[in-house]
């Protein structure tokens, strides 16, 4: 992973989390805790020993060439929730050798709103960890998804596709034009928009083919 953002503060810079990936309620912050515009994620994980097997350059090089997941190179990011301004920081880590491929939150820090103040269990519980796992993996990885296509899956009026029947890999999770999910999850969820178009040669409306 790049040791440093790209742009100052951008915490989306390794694409291992977007704000798409947060559910309702949620946000992912415009710049780290502390206004800070550096990624503090290794300095973070020396102070709670997440690296405490890697004491070299030598035993780093080791973990980073095995062919085991390690607890090294995870990358904290700063969450919010929108009624509550709770603050969570949340570890996330690529599972390089799981099968299949992903990614697992190995770590939270949970910071209330106010210093000082408590911190409840039913706030605890209502962290949507596994959700958030979810919905990154499904996000990096669906270029890894195999699906067969069918007939029944074409969205145009002939009903099929001469490409029924064939195996692929990677698969697409949704269709935005012009800002706006049309597609998503195999299903239309944005009425069509196209608008009849006027040839000024004859005057004549004609269907369109497109939008305008």
């Amino acid at each position: 992973m790049p040791a440093s953002p790209r742009r100052p503060g951008d915490q989306s810079y390794d694409g291992l989390i977007v704000s798409a990936d947060l559910p309702a309620g949620w946000h992912l912050a415009s710049r780290f805790p502390g206004e800070r515009d550096d990624d503090a994620s290794e300095q973070i994980d020396a102070i709670l020993g997440y690296n405490d097997q890697a004491v070299t350059d030598a035993d780093r090089q080791a973990q980073l060439d095995s062919e085991a997941n390690e607890t090294i190179d995870g990358r904290w990011r700063y969450i919010e929730h929108t009624a509550t301004a709770t603050r969570v920081l949340i570890r996330l880590q690529r599972q390089t050798f799981a099968v299949p491929e992903e990614v697992r939150i190995t770590g939270v820090i949970y910071l209330p709103w106010r210093p000082g103040d408590s911190i409840t269990s039913q706030l605890l519980r209502e962290l949507p960890t596994a959700r958030i796992e979810a919905a990154i993996n499904k996000r990096l990885f669906a270029m890894k998804r195999t699906e067969t296509i069918t007939n029944a899956q074409a969205g145009s009026r002939a009903g099929w596709t001469p490409y029924d029947g064939m195996k692929v890999t990677g698969w697409p999770v949704g269709t935005i034009i012009r800002g706006r999910r049309v597609m998503w999850e195999a299903e239309i969820v944005t009425p069509g928009q196209g608008e009849p178009v006027e040839f000024q040669e004859s005057g004549s409306r004609q269907s369109a083919v497109g939008s305008r």
